[in-house]
């Protein structure tokens, strides 16, 4: 799927987006957050979407999970023993991104050592470690042997850009691999990785934060970004992804409770019967918005204005009761 402006064209831009969040004072709108956002199953099926699901955004920390693929599938964890708060720090927990970036080198050079793979320009895009990862990452995407963009991230690796729904499936296969997908090693490892990452979310950031929030409450998640949002619901085997402007951070929560329960009122009724599913959905909606309540407060603690809900998702095939 290409975007239905080309593809290349990045999802912050105004005037390509959905209004995800209105932010009101009193009865006046105050502001209106435009974003993207896709939603995934494990086969790769775009099942919902807002604005551009094809729009072309960057991976950011949400990539560090499947920078930890290669290192599992290397059999460090193995030989070094790894706990799974080791994995957990590998697959890109922000409780300290300093000892993160330094978890993640210090892995890199002992995949080096464990293949023979030279030192030096380990984080140079031609290096065998970073194609490996490039692979890796496009086998999860389902591009093929190419990932159509490439940046630097914050660690000095290279990070990834792709559209929205490419990462989602990204997610969806990480916490949920199908088992016709990829071969037993590479299933396993995702389970390693994933695994790991539900049983730490203490390492997925602060107290507050939104991905160790939904951790919390069973979902793979990690934050892309300034606005941006990537995770997994694994007993629905669905990917999300949310892109929203880069100032709408206090709007995120607002944006994923609204997803989130979207999602439940479009498969949770018959699932519900049977395991709980519509239920667990719900409860992780109230979750957030718990943890991050609507109404906006001024300094003296006086309700000023609340942030609600804007468009809701567009579903495939009908699939919204």
């Amino acid at each position: 799927m290409r975007s239905k402006h080309g593809g290349e064209k990045p999802v912050n831009r105004r005037s390509e987006g959905e209004a995800l969040v209105v932010s009101r004072r009193g009865e006046w709108t105050e502001y209106v957050y435009i974003g993207h956002a896709a939603v995934v199953d494990a086969d790769g099926r775009l099942v919902a979407w807002a604005g551009d699901p094809g729009g072309m955004t960057g991976l950011g920390w949400a990539a560090r999970p499947f920078a930890a693929i290669p290192l599992i599938l290397g059999g460090l964890r193995e030989r070094n023993e790894w706990s799974e708060a080791d994995v957990a720090q590998l697959a890109g927990s922000q409780a300290d991104g300093e000892a993160n970036c330094r978890s993640l080198h210090a892995g890199a050079l002992a995949l080096c050592r464990r293949y023979n793979w030279p030192a030096a320009g380990y984080t140079r895009p031609e290096h065998p470690l970073q194609k490996e990862t490039q692979r890796r990452v496009a086998e999860f995407a389902g591009v093929g042997e190419g990932v159509p963009g490439h940046v630097r991230d914050d660690c000095g690796f290279p990070g990834f850009v792709l559209p929205l729904w490419r990462i989602a499936l990204m997610y969806a296969r990480l916490a949920s691999p199908p088992a016709g997908w990829a071969d037993v090693a590479l299933r396993g490892a995702a389970d390693s990785v994933a695994g790991a990452m539900l049983a730490r979310p203490d390492l997925a950031g602060a107290g507050g934060s939104l991905a160790r929030l939904l951790l919390e409450g069973g979902a793979v998640a990690a934050n892309a970004g300034p606005g941006r949002l990537a995770f997994a619901l694994p007993r629905e085997r669905l990917g999300v992804v949310i892109a929203m402007e880069a100032d709408s951070n206090t709007a995120l929560p607002a944006a994923t409770a609204a997803i989130v329960e979207d999602i439940a009122e479009a498969f949770g009724e018959e699932e519900a019967a049977d395991d709980n599913a519509g239920a667990s959905l719900a409860g992780l909606a109230a979750s957030i918005r718990s943890r991050f309540p609507a109404e906006r407060l001024n300094v003296g603690g006086e309700p000023v204005g609340r942030h609600e809900a804007g468009e809701r998702l567009a579903f495939a095939d009908g699939l919204r009761r």
